[in-house]
């Protein structure tokens, strides 16, 4: 007797832990940015990020689920497909725009940590902008959610081809494949 075959659940672990990448991408910090001479400002992502967790918690569920035969793990093609290609988007375009996204947060800290007037701190951020010596460099939490969405995509991918397989063939497999 032939037994199931382990792309399904492979899909669902690749989607957990893509998922669980994204989550913790998103509580970290997004990027560094600062003036030279003057404290660097770690810059989360502002409301992006709230939305990438909400689709890597939604896709690691999804994941879990179909891990523990949940009826809601049918769904798991289009949850990662869908979460991933989102947050990747989401995130690829925050790391395009990084430069105009952190100015306006790093003006604000620097009124806040340094006790400049508004003025001031939009003269000094705008004057480094200016000369170029603005500094944003891509943090760790960025790079760990373009990385998480593209393990989901791949799970979702997989639990596409494995549910096709699935209707070709039955739930077993092919009879040539392999058998876990």
């Amino acid at each position: 007797m032939q037994q199931r075959s382990g792309g399904p659940s492979a899909a669902a672990v690749l989607a957990v832990a893509g998922g669980l990448m994204m989550v913790l991408g998103s509580l970290a910090s997004w990027a560094d940015a600062g003036v030279p001479g003057f404290t660097a400002v770690p810059w989360k992502g502002g409301v992006i990020r709230w939305l990438v967790l909400l689709a890597g918690a939604a896709v690691a569920g999804v994941g879990v689920a179909s891990l523990s035969g949940s009826p809601l793990g049918r769904y798991l093609t289009a949850a990662t497909l869908g979460g991933g290609l989102a947050a990747g988007l989401l995130a690829s375009a925050v790391a395009l725009t990084l430069d105009g996204r952190v100015a306006d947060d790093v003006t604000a800290f620097y009124m806040r940590q340094l006790a400049m007037s508004a003025a001031e701190a939009r003269a000094l951020v705008g004057g480094a902008i200016d000369s170029g010596q603005l500094s944003v460099t891509p943090a760790v939490g960025l790079l760990a959610v373009i990385a998480g969405s593209f393990i989901v995509v791949v799970a979702g991918m997989l639990a596409r081809m494995w549910a096709g397989r699935a209707a070709v063939f039955g739930a077993a497999g092919p009879p040539d494949g392999p058998t876990v």
